[in-house]
């Protein structure tokens, strides 16, 4: 028997899976991502990084008990603006900036002007606005601030290419990954030359440009040995961890649209065109010349976690959310607000509370089912579609699931695998070996649908009223 290895370096968790020929995962862990916080200032170090995914691909081959010569290819999933810099002679002269990082609190202007050209949408596909964390703004931040390191950087690094030159000894890129960087024309597949010019650097300091689910070479000797793995053992360029996830959720195939309800909220549609809009960013699909239509949003599960430590620590959270079940549509009047302010009170949350708790649980699980409605009507164009499908942490709540159901007026498919970034990440490896000629050839052999929650037809009437209300008041 032969398997595949799909990462998925989150943000929370690096996850590995290791799957069969014929869809089955046989050996799982999972870690924390081994960052360090000290104010705004989130980093990991390269060699923690690495030591990091050693240690979960041992702990998953251990699990599935398993020869690790075994194992045939390798892919993977992966935050994005996540980077570090590397001298000339391919050593790190900084740890990793994981994305929430922000040198500054503000984004030079020179960058908001940028983002404002002519054309700067079109080429990057990116329908939004430069942030203090997006790495363009950080890169020029240290051209401004660390004159005495700047001159020093030969090559730019995000985690994904990182680990792509650690594995094959080449610094590649995938345009997924790195469609979100504000560098890169997703356009033409090649790095900007108006976003190069702005921070004063040159292509030749990134990665070769790759689609996503690109053979991009074999382990070397060197990180085989590291690795445990086999010297010939292939590996193949992944993506942005949300898309990844998605097609191991089954988007293309068993539905048009994928939402994931995690660390943050994120909806992802896959369409043939490419039309740049506000509120969407557009990233080359992996394996295909079509492109994810991606929508997302800062404040995801945090609010439901900061709630249950505040009011219900000896609860689980799936206990703690079942007790909105009997709450009417609205709430009973009550409002919750996804403040993209971590800081923001719990209390200050909420408008037109009594105090009641469930009411206001229910105030927020509509607060997230409606964020992901408008989210899903920017990535697709219509406000309803008949099937969507639910991944992510907190989506593991039945009242969750059938609130969305209820709010969208879809159908709400999960699946039985939970671990989807490093599954969708298994597929790409496994198409790539050839096992398949298409990702959907794999998602209709290996992917087992757990349940479809069916919408309330007049619940989702009530709530229909409650959006249109809502958005005259709140987007």
């Amino acid at each position: 028997m032969k398997y595949v290895l799909g990462i998925d370096l989150g943000t929370s968790y690096f996850k590995v899976i290791i799957v069969d020929e014929i869809g089955r995962g046989v050996g799982f862990a999972r870690i924390r991502t081994p960052k360090t916080t000290n104010g705004k200032l989130v980093t990991m170090s390269a060699a923690v990084f690495l030591q990091a995914v050693k240690s979960s691909i041992a702990e998953a081959v251990e699990k599935a008990n398993i020869d690790s010569h075994d194992i045939v290819g390798i892919s993977y999933g992966s935050q994005s603006n996540t980077f570090l810099l590397l001298d000339r002679h391919g050593q790190p002269l900084t740890d990793f900036y994981i994305w929430s990082t922000e040198f500054d609190a503000t984004v030079d202007p020179s960058l908001v002007e940028l983002w404002q050209q002519p054309g700067f949408l079109e080429e990057t596909g990116i329908g939004g606005w430069c942030t203090p964390g997006s790495t363009i703004n950080k890169l020029l931040w240290m051209k401004n601030n660390r004159k005495d390191m700047w001159g020093k950087i030969a090559k730019v690094a995000t985690l994904p290419d990182y680990l792509m030159l650690f594995l094959t000894g080449t610094l590649y890129a995938d345009e997924s990954s790195d469609s979100l960087l504000g560098l890169l024309s997703v356009k033409q597949q090649k790095w900007l030359p108006a976003s190069l010019d702005a921070i004063g650097m040159r292509a030749e300091q990134f990665g070769t440009v790759v689609r996503g689910g690109e053979f991009v070479g074999h382990l070397t000797d060197k990180a085989a040995a590291f690795l445990h793995l086999k010297a010939d053992t292939k590996v193949f360029s992944g993506g942005l961890d949300h898309i990844v996830a998605s097609i191991g959720a089954g988007l293309g195939y068993h539905a048009p649209l994928s939402e994931s309800t995690g660390t943050v909220i994120a909806a992802v549609a896959i369409r043939d065109d490419y039309s740049p809009r506000r509120n969407v960013a557009l990233s080359p699909f992996p394996q295909t010349d079509a492109y994810a239509y991606l929508s997302f949003y800062g404040m995801g599960s945090e609010t439901v976690e900061r709630y249950k430590e505040a009011y219900f620590p000896d609860e689980s959270i799936d206990d703690m959310l079942s007790r909105s079940a009997t709450i009417p549509v609205g709430s009973n009047g009550v409002n919750y607000y996804d403040y993209e302010d971590s800081d923001l009170p719990l209390e200050k949350r909420f408008t037109n509370t009594t105090g009641n708790k469930d009411d206001e649980i229910r105030a927020i699980l509509e607060g997230i089912c409606y964020r992901t409605y408008l989210m899903c009507e920017s990535a697709t164009g219509v406000t309803q579609l008949d099937s969507i499908l639910s991944t992510g942490g907190l989506n593991r709540s039945v009242d969750l699931l059938q609130l969305r159901a209820n709010l969208l007026g879809s159908n709400v498919i999960t699946c039985v695998q939970k671990e989807l970034g490093a599954y969708g990440a298994a597929i790409l490896a496994a198409v790539g070996c050839s096992w398949y000629n298409h990702f959907n050839e794999a998602q209709k052999a290996w992917i087992e649908i757990e349940h479809v929650y069916h919408p309330d037809k007049d619940t989702h009437a009530a709530y229909l009223d409650w959006i249109a209300s809502r958005k005259k008041r709140y987007r």
